[in-house]
């Protein structure tokens, strides 16, 4: 893509670099719904626990630009689809402390993998992992 002469008179061509620069933005607007079995085991007031299950997430707002191959940008938005629809499997562990036997502060990080299939912009599969750490307060009544 990039043409330098030695000098005016010259018709050799020298190696060269061109750097080109992409601003990359995404977006993706999902509502999940997951389904979820936990075991816990509880030594005194430390609370471990374990959630496996799957989620469904609809797709309902997304937008961003990407790569399509070396030199062409592409811009996708809900009418333009990168993503549809998808299924995702979750593993939740976590670690609580009961503060009465009402009461419980949990951490817990839930981890998914999902499979969007293949990309109908670079026509490569795509995976994406999702990791999402909390801390809040249970309340058992």
């Amino acid at each position: 893509d990039t043409l330098v002469f030695e000098n005016s008179g010259s018709q050799e061509l020298s190696p060269a670099i061109n750097t080109r620069t992409i601003r990359h933005y995404n977006k993706l607007s999902s509502l999940t719904v997951p389904v979820e079995l936990e075991l816990y085991k509880d030594i005194e007031s430390i609370r471990f626990g374990l959630g496996l299950g799957t989620s469904y997430s609809v797709v309902f707002g997304q937008e961003g630009r990407l790569l399509k191959d070396e030199l062409t940008v592409v811009d996708y938005s809900q009418s333009n689809k990168r993503y549809t629809n998808f299924l995702s499997f979750r593993a939740t562990p976590s670690i609580g402390y009961k503060l009465s036997e009402k009461l419980m502060v949990n951490a817990l990080c839930t981890i998914g993998i999902q499979s969007h299939g293949d990309n109908s912009f670079t026509n490569l599969k795509e995976n994406s992992l999702t990791i999402m750490p909390a801390v809040g307060v249970s309340l058992n009544y």
